[in-house]
């Protein structure tokens, strides 16, 4: 089963995966990012319980549904950042556009299954 640009697939349910696996990984706009500090200035509240500064997430996840159709817009990508599922790194994912929400996640192509060929 080759994944390809422009294939609409969807989640395909196989035990052996990762529970963490059939998520979705999106990336925070540079907007949402500073919406994020400009919040935490307004409040005064710029230190975690550490001492340490805090600092605006990289992604968000969102589960990938098993109704929901996706589009691949990139059959191997990397995201920007490195996300740990299971024992490996962010290896083996895929961009894909949401036809629900309408915005772009990442997922592991393992998981996925086509539904068809554009």
């Amino acid at each position: 089963m080759n994944i390809r640009k422009n294939d609409l697939v969807t989640l395909g349910v196989y035990p052996y995966t990762y529970r963490r696996a059939r998520f979705g990984y999106g990336v925070y706009s540079h907007e949402m990012r500073e919406l994020f500090y400009k919040e935490i200035r307004e409040t005064g509240d710029t230190l975690d319980s550490g001492g340490e500064p805090r600092l605006a997430p990289m992604y968000y996840t969102a589960p990938l549904v098993n109704d929901r159709v996706y589009i691949v817009i990139r059959a191997r990508a990397s995201p920007p950042f490195r996300i740990r599922i299971g024992a490996k790194f962010s290896r083996g994912m895929c961009l894909l556009l949401c036809t629900h929400m309408g915005s772009e996640l990442y997922a592991k192509r393992h998981v996925l299954k086509k539904v068809c060929t554009a």
